[in-house]
């Protein structure tokens, strides 16, 4: 049975503005070793697939040529660009369908994102092969859940159920984002992981349950489906955008009564804001994470990036910021702050800095 990998590349990475940008998201940037994340992600992919030509890219229309010249082992009929961002069950769909045209519905696929942190590829490797079969022999849809090492309340969580195989239970629920105290719960339990966003099945399996519990995503799928098949490439666009737009999440995964989680242990993190950097980045004496020319006095606990390096940032006692260097703008402010940038980004828009975001 042929095995095939998805990377989801179509984010905005808005958290990481100004480095991530409209014209460069997330994804496509170097902020964890000289690769960028896609690159990095697609290394992974590859210790799945073996071969190249089993990876698959789904991405922005805008984001092809970027795609290209950061993967030019990657073919590029095996980018697949969507017609419109609508969030991941349509990106899901659109993409499995072009691959099931190409390979059948027999082809079992690893869906995941291009934009975390993976800190052991081998295990990490050996976590997908292992939820791989699993899918290849069952019916089954199968999760990822990572294993949590603090209370997080920016993450969502899967409640496991009964013990079904080596390292694979059963889902009970899915939780959103819980407050501290229930995290910490959770965290004591040992009963809830991490949602990683990714996931493994066969292209049949997805097919029957989309079918079964989300029928009319299922007849927009087929629609697609068909289109492709017979040629009328032209015509796929519109059935695309007739598709609601919502998460697979939400779409598929919380109404299915066919899904198994595998834990997952190899250093991932999903790095969605400047702060989290401090998880993946070692730190000097005060606990300050630099990186490019800063001269830091009396100042702890701080992120500054300043690798564009066409001035020399001088930190003086500060304490939790976040200071971050880009070609046209500088962005300060404190750690607690990070994640709601999309504040900033919506004043930068309304006060017309659209030069800001592009």
């Amino acid at each position: 049975m042929k095995k095939v990998v998805l990377l989801m590349a179509g984010g905005r990475g808005e958290r990481f503005w100004p480095k991530s940008r409209a014209s460069m998201p997330k994804q496509f940037l170097s902020l964890f070793g000289k690769e960028s994340l896609l690159q990095q992600s697609f290394s992974r992919a590859l210790g799945v697939t073996g071969d190249p030509n089993g990876i698959f890219v789904v991405t922005g229309g805008e984001y092809q040529d970027l795609t290209r010249s950061q993967l030019p082992e990657l073919s590029e009929e095996n980018i697949i660009a969507e017609p419109q961002g609508r969030n991941t069950a349509p990106a899901i769909g659109y993409a499995s369908a072009i691959i099931e045209n190409r390979l059948g519905d027999d082809a079992a696929i690893a869906i995941m994102p291009s934009d975390h942190v993976v800190l052991n590829e081998k295990k990490f490797c050996r976590t997908i092969n292992h939820a791989l079969e699993v899918a290849i022999n069952s019916q089954q849809l199968v999760t990822i859940g990572i294993k949590p090492t603090r209370p997080e309340e920016g993450y969502g969580y899967i409640e496991c159920g009964e013990l079904s195989g080596e390292s694979l239970y059963s889902v009970r629920r899915f939780i959103e984002k819980p407050p501290l105290e229930r995290a910490l719960a959770f965290l004591k339990s040992g009963n809830y992981l991490w949602n990683a966003g990714i996931f493994i099945w066969r292209l049949s399996t997805f097919n029957s349950t989309v079918a079964a519990v989300a029928p009319e995503l299922s007849r927009g799928l087929v629609k697609i489906h068909q289109l492709l098949s017979q040629g009328r490439a032209e015509e796929v666009q519109s059935e695309f955008l007739s598709l609601e737009a919502q998460s697979i999440d939400y779409a598929l995964l919380e109404h299915a009564e066919n899904l198994m989680v595998v834990p997952g242990e190899f250093g991932w993190d999903d790095v969605g804001t400047w702060a989290s950097l401090e998880r993946v980045f070692a730190k000097d004496e005060h606990e300050n994470i630099i990186k490019g020319e800063a001269l830091v006095f009396e100042s702890q606990g701080n992120i500054i990036d300043n690798t564009l390096s066409d001035k020399v940032i001088v930190a003086y006692g500060i304490e939790e910021m976040i200071i971050v260097n880009a070609r046209d703008v500088m962005l300060i402010t404190k750690k607690e702050h990070s994640s709601n940038l999309k504040k900033v980004l919506a004043e930068l828009k309304a006060g017309d800095y659209h030069q800001l975001l592009e």
